[in-house]
């Protein structure tokens, strides 16, 4: 081989990846858990919706300021509100989901109370916390929603 120098068998120059197939199995497999995964997302995020829409909703419609004084009544309300839209978000981002485990109204409840805590640690000089104090206890609402969701579907053994 006078010039040509072979570099794991081929020739020198030619730096072409060698062809590799893939099993078309990984492929589809990777393709599954993509659309899990987004899915799961999806869920969590209509969820989100659903909590931080009512929420909002409820705060337009009767006009109160969520950061500011309310009446001890209003809070009262505002918990079983929260804990209502909470149970709901949890329970739609189960169906969404689509899952046998409760990682939809885990991440919710994560994230509601997640967003209520970094709410209260920006305005922890500015006073009226009692709206990040009643996501933060609706929190729960949204993992036990998925836990119901999971028991109407048979997902949750009876013992």
């Amino acid at each position: 081989m006078t010039n040509t120098a072979v570099r794991d068998g081929r020739e020198r120059g030619s730096w072409q990846r060698p062809m590799v197939s893939r099993p078309a199995q990984a492929s589809i497999i990777s393709t599954t858990m993509t659309s899990s995964t987004v899915r799961t997302v999806l869920a969590v995020v209509a969820g989100d919706a659903i909590f931080a829409g009512g929420s909002v909703l409820l705060f337009y419609l009767v006009k109160v300021d969520p950061h500011g004084p309310a009446a001890t009544n209003f809070i009262v309300l505002s918990i079983v509100v929260g804990i209502g839209l909470a149970l709901a978000g949890g329970f739609v981002a189960g169906i969404i989901g689509n899952r046998t485990d409760l990682i939809c109204g885990m991440l919710l409840a994560v994230i509601i109370a997640v967003g209520a805590i970094i709410s209260m640690v920006g305005r922890s000089e500015q006073g009226a916390l009692w709206s990040q104090t009643c996501a933060l206890l609706s929190a729960p609402a949204a993992l036990a929603g998925d836990w119901l969701r999971m028991k109407k579907q048979g997902l949750v053994s009876r013992g």
